[in-house]
C-alpha cells in the first residue's frame, strides 16, 4: 500500500509542478522558486529511499515542456535585463542538473 500511494503523491506533485511552470500567468518570481523546488526534488530523487526514484522518471518526462514554457517566457520578456537574469537562473539550474549527473549530458542538452 505505502509503495503504491508513494508513487500516486509523486505523480501528483509533478503533475502541479509541471502545471504551474508551463502556465502562463504564474509570476516569473514563482516559476523560478517553483523550478528551484524542482531541483531540490530532483537532487533528493538520488537518495537511497525506495521509490525516490519516480520524481526523476516523472520530471524527466515533463521537463522537455517546462524548459519550452521558459524559453517561450524568455522570448516574451520585453526588458532585457529581466530576460537575461531568467535566462542565467535557468543555465544554472541546468548546469547543477548536470554536475550531479540526474540526466545524461544529451538529455540536459536538449533542455
Amino acid at each position: 500500500m505505502f509503495l503504491s500511494q508513494t508513487i500516486h503523491h509523486s505523480s501528483h506533485i509533478v503533475e502541479v509542478l509541471t502545471e504551474s511552470l508551463t502556465l502562463k500567468e504564474t509570476p516569473i518570481p514563482t516559476k523560478i522558486a517553483r523550478l528551484m523546488l524542482v531541483s531540490d526534488i530532483l537532487h533528493n530523487s538520488s537518495a537511497p529511499v525506495r521509490n525516490a526514484s519516480a520524481y526523476r522518471t516523472k520530471f524527466e518526462a515533463t521537463l522537455p515542456d517546462i524548459m519550452e514554457s521558459f524559453n517561450d517566457l524568455y522570448r516574451s520578456i520585453m526588458g532585457r535585463i529581466t530576460a537575461e537574469a531568467l535566462k542565467e537562473r535557468v543555465l544554472k539550474v541546468l548546469q547543477v542538473w548536470a554536475d550531479w549527473f540526474l540526466f545524461s549530458d544529451a538529455y540536459v542538452n536538449g533542455l
